[in-house]
């Protein structure tokens, strides 16, 4: 083959970085069994898998095998696209995401030796060498080889979900659903069974339901704890780990005319107030949530708390359609007042600090007086206090399902969603892709753009049963 020898050095020399890799990894591995793991753990592992799946590109399409495989094909007999490379981290570091990249680092390793003694190319690196073609199994019997991993753990399992009554939940269960389905499981349309919290929870107690995707927390300990799930069932995994940011929102123009930079300047002075009033009773009208979301039940109580119910009342419908209305509003110039929560589309609309404000609160819930880390250009009100504590995002499912799926839970455990990815989701959905179909299709499109990610979750969870 026409420069055999001059891909046999770039493949060699690949092949020593792989090995000084490793090395490395084995440290980092060290550092891991003290209980501290680290992003750069983590960011090792991904520049080894991204050097393997290179040198495996390489090989494949030097003696035109597997080509397929290759993402931009080969180029007389080289890959198209060049070396593979590391997709940056953006999770929580765990040792479940060590887990899951050592899976795959050892499968890589195992198809790089099968080339190589197939091809009798670096062999020098196979562990004790080649034998009529294969790597040297030390002369164990089939009996003792590992049995193979299987593929579809979820085969003959039915699985019931459900998915939140908020837009920017809808993708996440479709991403969910799509990879379970990879896994072999059998999974309800979530979008058969679009529930709001409390009937949710209810309904998971009553066995209905094994997991959804869209538990926040700790907003939701107490739905959980009023369908008695203790011990029952249990939020897993770290989806957006403090990515859920919950506050009041105000036009920047009116904030600037009148000074406003907490939602006190509003509730304590009807003047203002009055500013906001759409129905003419004297009150501000704040945009706010369904009744009996979490939101709902919080804003009042904070009205309450505050003495505000003679300046501020709380609109309490559709809380999209709000959000909509209030776009509207801002868009002719009048001034808006709205709770949100991120992440969503409407602050990738009305982008805060520059057309809007959030509004810090001198004496909010003292469950919910935490301390958000927001810009201080994005709220002039210091301390940066909400009104609400941030929110983890994660999976609530079942005991006895995790139990006996342990590759269910291992993928929820592992899975993470970048929070702009949702919101850009949600964007898309505000301007007309709200049909199943462009859920399931925004979903798949996420999974494809992040598929090396992908199949490192899917190969630990394959590995877990």
């Amino acid at each position: 083959m026409p420069g055999l020898d001059i891909f046999r050095k770039s493949a060699f020399v690949v092949a020593v970085c792989l090995l000084a890799a490793s090395l490395g990894g084995a440290a980092a591995a060290q550092d891991t069994a003290k209980g501290e793991v680290s992003r750069s753990d983590v960011e090792l592992r991904d520049q080894l898998i991204a050097n393997q799946e290179s040198l495996l590109n390489v090989y494949r399409c030097m003696f035109d095998i597997d080509t397929q495989i290759v993402v931009g094909g080969c180029s007389d007999g080289r890959p198209r696209m060049g070396p593979v490379q590391a997709a940056q981290f953006q999770g929580t570091p765990s040792q479940g995401e060590l887990d899951t990249r050592d899976t795959l680092i050892t499968a890589q390793e195992s198809l790089l030796n099968v080339y190589r003694c197939m091809f009798s190319i670096d062999t020098q690196i196979v562990p004790g060498g080649c034998v009529d073609g294969q790597p040297d199994t030390g002369g164990a019997t089939t009996d003792l080889e590992p049995e193979p991993v299987n593929q579809t753990p979820g085969d003959g399992v039915r699985v019931n979900m459900a998915r939140a009554n908020w837009s920017t939940g809808y993708m996440q269960a479709a991403i969910y659903r799509t990879l379970l389905i990879e896994l072999g499981y059998d999974v309800s349309d979530p979008a058969q069974a679009t529930l709001n919290p409390a009937e949710f929870y209810s309904a998971m107690a009553d066995r209905q339901y094994h997991f959804w995707a869209n538990g926040w927390f700790p907003h939701h300990d107490q739905y959980m704890g009023r369908a008695n799930l203790a011990g029952v069932a249990k939020p897993i995994g770290w989806q957006i780990r403090s990515g859920g940011i919950r506050g009041f929102l105000v036009d920047k123009a009116t904030a600037d005319a009148h000074g406003i930079t907490k939602l006190d300047d509003i509730g304590d002075n009807p003047e203002i107030a009055a500013l906001f009033d759409l129905d003419d009773d004297g009150k501000a009208d704040l945009m706010g949530c369904n009744s009996n979301w979490t939101c709902q039940l919080a804003i009042d109580d904070t009205i309450v708390r505050n003495g505000w119910e003679n300046t501020i009342e709380q609109v309490s419908e559709d809380h999209f359609t709000l959000l909509q209305d209030s776009l509207r509003r801002h868009d002719r110039g009048e001034p808006i007042l709205v709770y949100v929560f991120t992440p969503s589309s409407f602050t990738a609309q009305l982008v805060p600090g520059t057309d809007v404000i959030w509004l810090s609160l001198d004496n909010p819930l003292p469950s919910r007086a935490g301390v958000a880390d927001v810009p201080a250009n994005e709220r002039p009100g210091q301390p940066c206090r909400t009104g609400f504590t941030p929110g983890d995002i994660r999976v609530v499912a079942r005991n006895d399902f995790l139990m006996a799926n342990p590759a269910a839970a291992k993928l929820f455990e592992l899975v993470t969603i970048p929070a702009i990815d949702i919101a850009i989701q949600a964007l898309a959905y505000d301007n007309g892709a709200r049909s199943e179909a462009d859920i399931r299709a925004a979903a798949r499109r996420w999974i494809a753009d992040n598929r090396v990610t992908v199949d490192q979750w899917l190969a630990a969870a394959r590995a877990a049963t």
